[in-house]
């Protein structure tokens, strides 16, 4: 013999405060209430789960859990988050870490040398994107060499430098009034000598640089 279906009990709710109640909860909150509702309305169960795109199942649990605590059985806790690899205590630790390689006898740290002592001295098993957001979360960034021409010629480069600086003494660049683009003209090799002065005194740091794929810079 079949056993009777279950059905909510009117007595711990009525509709109106079921309507309440959806309207200041979660979506699947208001789909629970307005189950109920239907079902107190006098709705059958097959309607109900037509209407609302759910299982027989489901309108069984949230029968059950109206019945033994009316409303409140009906609204969505919030779920508990997946637990973070990397809790603060150790993330402070690491972040030291990241501030003094030398404790680990390094001079720098990539993300990849990082990943990899972490997982063996500290036993966090993590993969290595959960390292760079890690970096980034405590406001570290990836910083990548720039590359440098390995046929460059000096010594047109510091002719180039002569010729632009000449360019500029000329009296015409000196009075932007007699020369309409003479503005302009100043701003783009004030800005482009800037650049090949700044690029021949970071030239020992971007050949030590290109040795690393990836180095971290606060």
């Amino acid at each position: 013999m079949a056993r009777p279906l279950r059905v909510p009990n009117p007595e711990n709710a009525t509709i109106e405060e079921l309507k309440q109640v959806s309207r200041v909860g979660s979506n699947e909150t208001a789909t629970r209430c307005t189950a109920i509702q239907m079902l107190l309305a006098g709705a059958n169960r097959d309607l109900v789960c037509n209407a609302l795109l759910v299982t027989n199942r489901a309108i069984r649990k949230w029968i059950n859990c109206f019945n033994q605590c009316g409303v409140d059985g009906l609204i969505v806790k919030k779920r508990p988050g997946r637990m973070t690899i990397i809790n603060d205590q150790q993330a402070l630790q690491l972040t030291n870490l990241i501030d003094q390689p030398q404790q680990a006898q390094r001079a720098f740290w990539t993300a990849k040398a990082f990943h990899g002592y972490i997982s063996k001295e500290y036993q966090i098993q993590c993969s290595y994107e959960t390292v760079v957001r890690f970096f980034h979360k405590q406001g570290y960034a990836l910083k990548t060499p720039q590359p440098w021409p390995d046929k460059q010629d000096e010594q047109l480069r510091e002719t180039f430098l002569q010729e632009l600086k000449q360019l500029m003494a000329q009296p015409h660049m000196a009075s932007p009034q007699r020369h309409p683009l003479a503005s302009l003209a100043t701003k783009v090799f004030t800005a482009l000598l800037a650049r090949l002065k700044s690029d021949r005194a970071d030239l020992a740091d971007d050949q030590s640089a290109l040795v690393q794929q990836l180095c971290l810079q606060k």
